[in-house]
């Protein structure tokens, strides 16, 4: 299996400004809501937030791991072992990619499966983690992607995304799983698995593991995307504003360029895409660099180069 990460298309090459093209919403990340005076300058307030972030992000570096107010994991591998009744144990990546196989999943990194039955304009993943101090919680993202979506939607937030974005997305470059794809939702919020969308792990067997998840997958997430495998798909995925991928939580600028992008390639007019992506303008001033942009001045760039993109990538 190659790199996911090394997937995206060329595309027509512009000036950018650097970035790594990671959702701000994923987990694990901290979320900082910093208010700037009412009468600050738009510049003015990005600059001194963007120093705020850089501050906080020194501050949490500087913490020594044996520091009497730090209290580290107990086990930093996410692997843990799962107790069997014979009193033997197995690791949580083999009971959760048993489970998994006879829906069509593979195993292809570190509790990370891939759907085997993607195909090459959308790839479905599921990617895992636990938590706690013990580790016993479970948590799971869905994760889909078309690669040269991903990649345009890459390279219009590295353009147009607020100094800030941009400051925040340096700070976490390269500490995620390359499976764990910006466009992405919580398995657990889909199942009802309880406190931070998460299962808890605790006495359970691998059998109870094992049947809970799929269980889950089958009724609950195969139903939601095992349809999703053309680009006209996932566009209307996209585009529905779904309960589990609401624009606001998703960073709407970033699916606002995928949008672009998928539009341009199943043919629709660029002033139709404008019209449904204005719906959602209130939220794009979150992400980009209002500095230069307006929302619809960031529409209009974002439609433009999604059809010049595709017109190279078909050309």
């Amino acid at each position: 299996m190659t790199d996911p990460s090394k997937n995206g298309a060329p595309i027509p090459e512009q000036p950018s400004e650097g970035g790594s093209g990671q959702s701000l919403f994923a987990p694990g990340h901290i979320a900082i809501a910093v208010h700037a005076p009412p009468d600050a300058r738009p510049a003015q307030g990005s600059q001194e937030l963007a120093q705020t972030a850089t501050a906080l992000f020194a501050a949490i570096r500087s913490v020594p791991a044996d520091q009497a107010s730090w209290v580290p994991y107990a086990n930093s591998d996410s692997n843990i072992p799962i107790a069997k009744p014979d009193g033997s144990s197995t690791r949580l990546d083999d009971v959760l990619g048993e489970a998994l196989a006879p829906i069509g999943y593979a195993r292809v990194d570190k509790l990370t499966y891939r759907a085997d039955w993607s195909t090459a304009d959308v790839e479905h993943v599921l990617v895992f983690d636990t938590y706690g101090n013990p580790k016993e919680f479970l948590v799971g993202d869905a994760c889909l992607r078309n690669a040269n979506a991903d990649a345009f939607a890459t390279q219009c937030q590295q353009r147009y995304a607020s100094p800030l974005i941009l400051q925040c997305l340096s700070q976490v470059s390269g500490k995620r799983s390359p499976w764990l794809f910006p466009l992405h939702f919580s398995i657990g919020s889909l199942l009802r698995w309880g406190r931070r969308s998460s299962l808890s792990l605790a006495g359970c067997t691998p059998d109870q593991i094992a049947t809970t998840l799929a269980s889950g997958v089958r009724s609950e997430l195969l139903p939601l995307l095992g349809g999703i495998r053309t680009i006209a798909a996932l566009l209307d995925f996209v585009e529905r504003d779904d309960e589990r991928l609401p624009w606001l939580a998703g960073g709407a600028y970033y699916l606002a360029a995928l949008v672009a992008y998928l539009a341009a390639m199943v043919g629709r007019p660029p002033k139709e895409t404008k019209s449904l992506l204005m719906q959602h303008a209130a939220f794009f001033a979150n992400g980009i660099d209002t500095a230069r942009l307006t929302p619809e001045s960031y529409v209009d760039h974002i439609l433009s180069d999604a059809e010049a993109a595709v017109a190279h990538r078909q050309g």
